[in-house]
């Protein structure tokens, strides 16, 4: 599958998505978004070697955990909160980096950021995988 095809099917499985890089070397690279911000940097590192059935599979995985994360963002403002001893704006809290990739068994994993406008991280990237069960912190990012 070319790359092409590969981004006209992420433009009917992911409609979150409202631009899809051309220039690139990521399998797919765009922007969605994400907390009412619309630029949030979405990455999809998917096998084009793979049918377009398991394709559309992994798109369909990658679309229901961006709407499964919208709904998240008060749960991640409390573990934010808690790992650094403070308070902290929600509203002011966004995703700024976005990634999907194969999880192995047919899957879509994903992994993204968190960071604030406020500054209340410290400059500091908070670093997320997104698990059945909800968001998991996994660490800071300079």
């Amino acid at each position: 599958m070319t790359t092409e095809q590969l981004r006209r099917l992420a433009a009917q499985h992911l409609p979150q998505a409202h631009y899809w890089e051309t220039d690139t070397d990521e399998a797919l690279e765009g922007e969605c978004t994400m907390w009412g911000r619309d630029d949030c940097t979405l990455l999809l590192d998917l096998d084009p070697a793979r049918s377009e059935a398991e394709a559309v599979r992994f798109l369909q995985q990658a679309a229901a955990a961006v709407a499964r994360l919208q709904n998240l963002r008060t749960e991640i403002a409390q573990t934010l909160a808690a790992e650094c001893s403070g308070s902290l704006n929600e509203a002011a809290l966004y995703v700024p980096y976005l990634a999907f990739y194969e999880d192995g068994v047919g899957g879509a994993a994903c992994d993204f950021t968190v960071a604030d406008d406020a500054d209340a991280l410290g400059g500091q990237t908070a670093e997320f995988a997104l698990e059945e069960h909800g968001a998991v912190f996994c660490g800071w990012a300079e």
